[in-house]
């Protein structure tokens, strides 16, 4: 098998055990292929794994995931940029739930903690504006559809995200 097969079989493989809902499995064969193949040109795609498959393992590395998606985010080089900045606002969505649930094993750091977590609020408004944004951008209305186009779902999706976040810094005026 040449560099390239042998490249895209490891990058399927991660692929497959994370649609077979193996995010465990899927992050190690993430971090195979990047450390093997870093300049192959899938190597945004295999970010954009990996950084899906840490939100979803049972100890989920939401520090991670953002590391790699703001990376994503800046580079603009994956086709999928609304995906990208959804995804990077449940990072720091999870940054910020991670902090509120703290409180309940360290109550007298609770004032800090909440601080923290409307930061990340704040701070993942942002991206699920955005995203809103890019995948209402991309919607094509056809008037014989039967259906919503999916585009407008997950821009709905993202608007509603944005507005979790509004609300959880006690925005109300902002959210409507």
């Amino acid at each position: 098998l040449t560099q390239d097969q042998m490249a895209d079989m490891l990058l399927n493989s991660a692929r497959k055990a994370f649609n077979e809902k193996q995010p465990a499995f899927a992050v190690q064969r993430f971090r195979e292929f990047i450390g093997k193949y870093p300049q192959h040109k899938e190597l945004p795609a295999a970010r954009f794994g990996l950084a899906l498959a840490l939100m979803e393992i049972p100890e989920k590395n939401y520090n991670e995931a953002r590391d790699l998606l703001q990376g994503l985010v800046q580079a603009k080089v994956l086709g999928d940029q609304p995906f990208v900045y959804y995804h990077l606002g449940l990072a720091i969505r999870g940054q910020g739930m991670s902090e509120l649930a703290q409180i309940q094993t360290k109550p007298n750091e609770a004032p800090q903690r909440q601080a923290n977590a409307k930061q990340r609020f704040q701070e993942a408004e942002q991206p699920f504006a955005a995203a809103s944004q890019l995948f209402a951008a991309q919607v094509k209305v056809d008037p014989q559809a039967k259906e919503l186009p999916i585009e407008l779902e997950w821009a709905a999706r993202a608007a509603c995200d944005q507005a979790e976040m509004l609300l959880r810094q006690n925005k109300a005026k902002e959210t409507l």
